[in-house]
């Protein structure tokens, strides 16, 4: 029985690393270095078995060097043709081999080193491209390079594989010298090329060897109907010359926890003088995830540096936030990932506006330079929707009686009452002030929103008041313990009005869109705030009887 069950780790170990990398499982994404960053290793105490599986074995049985592996996009799009990349959009890939789209070309293809290769805690693709695809204005061929970040998902006898910081490089071609000089609309059309080189690239990879080690996977469940439980309990790490598979205790309970979304975090002006000037920025950012008691948090670091000039910067650590409560009866054992602090993006910018990545957590929304004054002001992250699942392992507990709900703050438009003055701000201002606090009872959680608008000159007319509403009540039976994270958020908005629009703030609770002054009278009849909060709010309760 102990040599059927060695065999079955190891060749579970081989299939699931055959993926590199990490996704929802397990985070194998570099931790960063130097900078007092932080890098913790956070593996569950019951590990049960463990083996070691050098990196060659797995190397052998990865798609080989030189071997190119074709994607797809849209079938018949060149119906004269009848070679399949001249017929059809395609992208290919070949690891290690800087593989050419132009016939006249191939004799000039290149070997680029070895096409995957091992670091201290992530696996590295070094891979040669080519693309016949379909953009604005031009259809022609292109090709480059790629290095990127393999990942892995590992759910429930399933695998999945997602491709994180795809770095891509262009050889000089017709094509690519065209599409760099033209514009579509404002976009350049390279830049529409990249996109969706990236997206295809990404899908492609995703695809192919997900399909390949999954049919895999199948045949061994046959062969071993342990498989499917066993795979909801592994952790792996990468070491500089081999994976290392945990085999966790099956007594533990492993949840994998869908974070919450409307992530959005703008970092502290901390140098220079706030404009990038079309100078980047070069924008870095990391999740941090802790247990803390009986809940897990996290926090993400921005860190955005221009690249010349007086290096402008922005940077800080957004409010942590919490992403889990263990249920009754159970407690928080550990975080079942290799490293709790985790690269999302490392990205030097170009041009003005918002720039939407790829990342091992989903799509991030990066804004770094536009017209003006940048950091403080505009440069911010966003994450929207995370596809990234965090696995959490739990004990029984049976000393735990607490649980944690959720209140959705719902939209509110407050007019805060006539003070002073003769409610016509005139142009003068106002000075706009909103702080927004939770209070709590035993039994009740109260919203509490303050709003004041001050005419800065003149006979200084005045709105002010606060507007509260209960926005949750224990049911019978229960207490309210704690509201878990930040209850305060004073000068949630503070700015002076400068004209009749509406001014909108992206905020950690939501849009703020704020009405001040107008044409006419403003205190108490127009002035005001309609807050469209996308948050909830995290409450701990105690059964009591």
């Amino acid at each position: 029985m102990k040599k059927n069950l060695n065999k079955f780790f190891v060749m579970v170990g081989i299939l699931t690393v055959l993926v590199i990398g990490l996704k929802s499982n397990a985070v194998f994404s570099q931790a960063t270095t130097g900078g007092g960053a932080i890098q913790t290793e956070n593996l569950p105490t019951n590990v049960v078995t463990t083996q070691d599986i050098p990196f060659r074995v797995i190397r052998a049985l990865l798609p080989q060097d030189g071997n190119v592996i074709s994607h797809t996009v849209r079938k018949n799009v060149w119906t004269q043709n009848q070679v399949p990349f001249f017929r059809n959009e395609t992208v290919e890939f070949s690891f290690g081999r800087g593989i050419r789209a132009n016939i006249g070309d191939r004799k000039n293809e290149r070997w680029l080193g070895e096409g995957i290769v091992i670091r201290n805690g992530y696996l590295e693709l070094n891979a040669g491209w080519r693309a016949h695809i379909q953009v604005p204005v031009h259809d022609d061929f292109f090709d480059g390079t790629i290095r990127a970040r393999l990942a892995l998902l590992v759910d429930y006898g399933r695998i999945h594989v997602a491709v994180d910081n795809i770095e891509l490089s262009w050889n000089s071609s017709f094509g690519a010298d065209l599409v760099t000089g033209l514009t579509f609309g404002t976009v350049n059309v390279k830049q529409i090329v990249e996109k969706k080189l990236r997206e295809e690239i990404t899908r492609g990879l995703n695809d192919k060897i997900s399909h390949e080690l999954n049919s895999r996977m199948e045949s061994l469940k046959s062969q071993f109907p342990l498989i499917p439980t066993a795979l909801s309990y592994l952790s792996l790490r990468i070491l500089p010359d081999k994976v290392r598979l945990y085999v966790h205790g099956l007594r533990d309970r492993l949840v994998f926890v869908q974070l919450p979304s409307g992530d959005y975090f703008k970092p502290n002006h901390t140098h220079g003088d706030k404009d990038f000037n079309g100078n980047g920025p070069r924008f870095q950012s990391h999740i941090h995830f802790f247990v803390s008691g009986n809940h897990v948090y996290r926090k993400i670091y921005v860190f955005a540096k221009e690249t010349k000039s007086d290096w402008t910067t922005a940077s800080g650590w957004s409010e942590e936030r919490l992403v889990y409560s263990a249920p009754p009866g159970y407690r928080i054992e550990t975080l079942g990932v290799t490293r709790t602090f985790n690269r999302i993006v490392d990205r030097t910018l170009s041009g003005h506006g918002s720039h939407e990545l790829d990342s091992a957590f989903g799509p991030v929304y990066l804004y770094g330079d536009h017209g003006g004054d940048d950091t403080g002001v505009y440069t911010a992250l966003t994450m929207k929707n995370y596809t990234y699942r965090l696995p959490v392992v739990l004990k029984r507990d049976l000393t735990n009686t607490r649980q944690t709900v959720q209140a959705n703050l719902t939209p509110v438009f407050y007019k805060p009452p006539h003070t002073n003055g003769d409610r016509d701000f005139n142009g003068h201002g106002p000075n706009m002030n909103l702080n927004i606090s939770l209070a709590r009872t035993s039994t009740q959680v109260k919203l509490q929103m303050y709003l004041k608008a001050r005419e800065t000159k003149g006979d200084l007319t005045t709105a002010a008041g606060t507007y509260e509403k209960v926005i949750y009540r224990v049911p019978d039976g229960y207490r309210i313990t704690n509201i878990l994270g930040k209850t305060s958020w004073p000068n949630l908005v503070n700015y002076e009005d400068k004209d009749h629009s509406i001014n909108i703030f992206f905020t950690p609770l939501g849009l703020m869109n704020m009405y001040g002054d107008r044409s006419g009278n403003d205190a108490g009849i127009y002035t005001g705030v309609l807050a469209l909060f996308n948050y909830a709010v995290p409450i701990e309760i105690e059964r009591i009887y």
